[in-house]
């Protein structure tokens, strides 16, 4: 539960992240802009306070705003996608149950009862015990009072993994022709640190942040699809600090870009997810040191705050992108979803190379 709730604080510190956005150098901007126009909102001892001054003063929290708004746009298309393309599954499992049972002279009930529900077992009070001591902090009654519920709960979720390896032996027999095209994002990757030809059939983008756990624990398992495929995966590192929670992570981020100029980011990106807990000023320092980076230019670059607008570019487009909480993983726009990266990052990267391929083809 310790992971979750880092995992929740993670999701809602990108929203305090971009709270910190007025500068000195906007405050300067505004003294120096032209005299404001619009209408009147106020009037100070006859003195004008007018629309557009107002709208300018208001300029970062209305950009906070705008970004948070196209942030929720990306989350919601992505969720109606989503339900329309659960339902359209389940709506082809049952046209091929029906099939089937057309085919055997069976009603549809007898066709599950036979293939489906014969072989389900009642769970054990073991089991229910178990689940139970999971689950035990988000139940308010106890073992006894819940347990009848958890027995009923258990049984459907046998009777439903059942009933899809029925279906998926069934579509495996059968000609299913699925024309709904996956969700996609458009991401920029061009500029940003990458491995793997421009040119690749499938491009893996990642929204990361070097003082996050799950996105060290992510970072091998990136490299090694990289390695799998060298020349059909490009693999992009986009930054996306979560600085309310991260205090180190704003100049982690910095440094790694300090190390592309010269040509060793990946050394760095590897350097400073080693060792997550270590991610102060001077343990920046010492890392580049340890990469044999030119210490003045390296030390030029961060202290300069060089790459800080190229950051924040980073966590507003993973914003835009629908990014809340990091790792982000998207592969040719598609969000990666699942408790096993390696395994989805496969799937779904085997499934865009077949799409490639057609097209090809065609």
């Amino acid at each position: 539960m310790k992971n979750a709730s880092h995992w929740m604080t993670c999701r809602v510190g990108v929203l305090l992240n971009l709270a910190v956005m007025v500068s000195v150098g906007c405050m300067a901007a505004s003294m120096l802009a032209q005299p404001a126009k619009g209408r009147v909102l106020a009037r100070v001892n006859g003195v004008e306070v007018l629309e557009d001054e107002v709208r300018q003063a208001a300029a970062p929290e209305l950009k906070n705003l705008r970004l948070t708004r196209l942030q929720y746009e990306a989350k919601h298309k992505e969720k109606v996608h989503g339900a329309v393309e659960s339902n359209l599954d389940r709506l082809v499992g049952l046209k091929l149950v029906e099939q089937e049972a057309e085919r055997r002279s069976l009603p549809v009930q007898e066709l599950l009862r036979l293939e489906v529900g014969a072989g389900l077992k009642k769970p054990t009070d073991q089991e229910v015990a178990s689940f139970y001591q999971s689950n035990r902090k988000k139940l308010k009654k106890s073992l006894e009072e819940m347990s009848g519920e958890i027995r009923r709960y258990l049984s459907r979720q046998q009777y439903q993994k059942r009933y899809q390896a029925y279906v998926d032996r069934l579509k495996s027999a059968s000609r299913v022709e699925l024309y709904l095209e996956p969700n996609r994002v458009e991401i920029r990757t061009l500029s940003s640190p990458s491995l793997g030809p421009v040119d690749a059939p499938v491009t893996l983008v990642e929204f990361s942040d070097f003082q996050c756990p799950y996105c060290a624990r992510l970072a091998p398992v990136v490299k090694k699809i990289a390695g799998e495929y060298p020349d059909r995966v490009r693999v992009v590192f986009r930054q996306f600090p979560l600085r309310s929670i991260h205090p180190h992570a704003q100049k982690a981020a910095e440094a790694s870009l300090c190390a592309f100029d010269q040509g060793r980011f990946w050394e760095m990106h590897d350097a400073l997810f080693g060792d997550i807990k270590k991610l102060g000023p001077k343990d920046l320092t010492d890392r580049a040191k340890k990469l044999n980076l030119d210490p003045e230019a390296f030390g030029r670059c961060l202290e300069s705050g060089k790459y800080a607008a190229t950051v924040q570019q980073d966590l507003e487009d993973g914003m835009v992108a629908g990014v809340s909480g990091t790792p982000a993983v998207f592969i040719n726009g598609r969000t990666l979803k699942g408790s096993k990266p390696y395994e989805g990052m496969k799937k779904v990267i085997e499934e865009e190379l077949q799409r490639a391929g057609s097209r090809h083809a065609r």
